[in-house]
């Protein structure tokens, strides 16, 4: 088996989320979800439907991303102020969760339209 695919999609999942991260964050973090959110669904789609993997390495490949995005932001962070994240482990979970959810839609919408487009001529 090959898993160049799956570690690409890691490394760009993994790397973009983190710059919307970074890129959307502001003093409130009030926008920190957003970005990132709709962004790892859209790799979600674009993985399943370019891709013949199963949904289940998509979605876990996804939500391994977003966590590992979330944990760079975090690092990032304590560097900057060590006292920003003092419940960090609830924001890993947090993360996974929303990363999850992300995947599972995005996967939704590109098996959705791989069955449609295969019945239509």
């Amino acid at each position: 088996m090959n898993n160049k695919p799956i570690a690409l999609l890691l490394l760009i999942t993994a790397v973009s989320v983190a710059a919307a991260m970074f890129l959307t964050s502001g003093p409130n973090h009030s926008n920190d979800i957003t970005l990132p959110f709709f962004l790892s669904c859209f790799l979600s789609l674009f993985f399943v439907f370019w891709s013949g993997r199963r949904i289940g390495t998509v979605l876990l490949t996804i939500t391994i991303g977003y966590v590992a995005a979330t944990i760079i932001k975090i690092i990032v962070d304590l560097n900057i102020d060590p006292s920003s994240h003092n419940l960090f482990p609830f924001e890993v979970l947090i993360s996974g969760f929303v990363g999850l959810v992300a995947a599972v839609i995005g996967s939704a919408i590109g098996m959705i339209y791989k069955r449609f487009r295969k019945k239509v001529p």
